[in-house]
């Protein structure tokens, strides 16, 4: 891998966080992306990086062996709340090189970073973390 990823993000206890810029950075330089949502979620918005996993959070636990453990892997939701979560398991897993997205793909997109979105697939909700599918009326 081209970049020291220590040399991005901050630390919060014991979960360093990336903010989507550098998120970006480091996908550029071999991290793994590893999208948490649920996949209505991912379907209508999704991170447009090279190396991506999508791995639903309510699954993490019977499928983290999965991923591969050598490589630096960034863990993105809508909002930095499931990721945050499966950080926390993974690292008690054995997992070494993760980062959180902190602000998931609301502050992605936000920042105006590389997206692909389905435009025929329609969601609601109160707030990102409560997206649903919406029936095309």
């Amino acid at each position: 891998m081209k970049t020291d990823f220590e040399k991005l993000g901050f630390r919060i206890g014991e979960i360093w966080h990336f903010s989507p810029r550098e998120a970006l950075e480091a996908a550029r330089n071999g991290a793994i992306f590893v999208d948490v949502r649920q996949k209505y979620e991912s379907g209508f918005k999704a991170f447009d990086v090279e190396n991506i996993i999508y791995m639903d959070h309510t699954e993490i636990e019977k499928r983290y062996q999965e991923l591969p453990g050598k490589m630096f892997l960034i863990i993105a939701d809508s909002v930095g709340l499931h990721s945050k979560e499966v950080v926390s398991f993974l690292q008690t897993k054995g997992f070494n090189q993760l980062a959180n997205l902190n602000g998931g793909i609301c502050d992605w997109e936000r920042d105006g970073l590389p997206m692909i979105m389905d435009v025929n697939q329609r969601l609601s909700g109160a707030c990102a973390c409560m997206l649903k599918p919406r029936e095309n009326n």
